[in-house]
């Protein structure tokens, strides 16, 4: 398995098989640059989401500290050009590609 390459076994809703997403690993801080401190953070952890082990989050827009977009819905970044894997995200939402 690729590094930052999710399992399938992941349990999250609407997301489909060969996206790429923005996924904060053990310790991240969610939202993206946000202040550890603030009680609105989140810190990342290992734990149990229905019986069955978590040891990452699929990013939506608000984890990733963007404007606009679904709050629990995954990024689907398969679009952007220029993303490697196991780098950051863009800093603000891409605008959508029209088809």
């Amino acid at each position: 398995m690729l590094p930052g390459v999710v399992p399938p076994r992941a349990c999250a809703q609407y997301v489909e098989v060969g996206w790429l997403v923005a996924v904060a690993l053990p310790g991240a801080v969610v939202p993206a640059g946000a202040d550890p401190e603030d009680e609105d953070t989140m810190i990342v952890k290992k734990g149990s989401v229905g019986g069955r082990a978590s040891n990452a989050v699929l990013c939506d827009c608000p984890s990733l500290g963007w404007k606009g977009g679904a709050a629990g819905i995954a990024v689907n970044l398969s679009d952007v050009d220029g993303l490697e894997l196991g780098g950051a995200p863009p800093a603000t939402k891409p605008p959508a590609k029209m088809t």
